[in-house]
């Protein structure tokens, strides 16, 4: 089975209010994948319920092909999780936090394994120190170490990199992509910072008023199917009244700039048509568009249906 992560027709109803409204979707296992939505959407509520904090007043939810509610110990063996902030002892040694968190642990973690695992997440030479000695970033890839050492399937993630600088985000993302590309694991990240999901993620689900409104694939110019160009030219009047006969989407900037937002393949098209009528074209620039660009245009289309 290739997906890990299953959600089926799932709600959530609190006090006769129903916070998540028949959410479905699934995540493949080896993809990193991003969950989006403004404060108050149901990022949180989704998340505490795949890690059975919570449970889901209808639907299915499966792990690994294991449903969580007839199978949750072994569903839940196939998950590592932090969410917020992890649970971390400052009096307590980095080493004695992660052999703390081993005991607990119903399978049997070596020392082999706590050392592997803190040598991926590059803390091996700091597990000596007490955490209270730790920076943020320190503490969070100590949480990410806690998290892996029963080597779970599926790592879930609720705003990892909250508080940390851009080195310690950068860093956090680079072991992300590590443990999904080496060890083919699945991980869903729910983040309020576009940017690095953008960087980071393969694929994003948008949730607004409890409603999935959106699965979007970031990969490889993916997030626009039309592309935005500007174009520096020499009588843009002309050029405009061109475009509006052959019917392309544009808009005039000033006297001398244009933006298009048509296909790559077109612009050969266009760029002939100006030259046979004589208009002067002294550059061409692609304008690409953003994840957060499409994400506030997404939540506006919601907003307007």
């Amino acid at each position: 089975m290739n997906d890990t992560i299953e959600l089926i027709n799932v709600k959530k109803v609190i006090q006769s209010k129903e916070i998540i409204k028949d959410i479905s979707f699934s995540v493949a296992r080896g993809e990193v994948f991003g969950f989006l939505g403004p404060n108050g959407a149901g990022k949180t509520t989704v998340i505490r319920m795949l890690v059975n904090l919570i449970r889901p007043s209808e639907g299915t939810i499966r792990i690994c092909g294991c449903d969580l509610k007839t199978d949750r110990k072994q569903a839940m063996n196939k998950i590592g999780a932090i969410i917020e902030q992890p649970e971390l002892y400052g009096y307590m040694s980095g080493y004695s936090n992660l052999k703390h968190y081993a005991n607990m642990n119903r399978n049997t973690i070596t020392h082999e394994r706590i050392m592997e695992i803190a040598s991926i997440v590059n803390i091996e030479k700091s597990l000596k120190q007490k955490v209270k000695t730790y920076s943020l970033g320190m503490r969070q890839r100590l949480g990410l170490a806690q998290a892996l050492l029963h080597k779970p399937d599926i790592l879930i993630l609720d705003e990892p990199t909250n508080g940390l600088d851009p080195n310690g985000i950068r860093e956090f993302r680079k072991y992300i992509r590590h443990l999904a590309e080496t060890y083919d694991m699945t991980i869903m990240i729910s983040s309020h910072l576009l940017s690095e999901i953008e960087l980071m993620c393969d694929r994003v689900g948008i949730i607004e008023h409890g409603k999935l409104i959106e699965l979007k694939d970031l990969k490889a110019g993916a997030i626009s199917s039309n592309q935005k160009f500007r174009m520096k030219i020499s009588d843009s009047k002309l050029a405009s009244e061109l475009l509006n006969m052959k019917g392309y989407l544009h808009k005039k900037l000033d006297s001398h700039i244009l933006e298009l937002s048509t296909h790559e393949h077109i612009m050969p098209e266009i760029i002939q048509e100006f030259s046979a009528h004589h208009i002067k074209i002294y550059w061409v620039t692609p304008i690409t568009a953003t994840l957060e660009d499409h994400y506030f245009s997404t939540l506006s289309a919601s907003e307007g249906m």
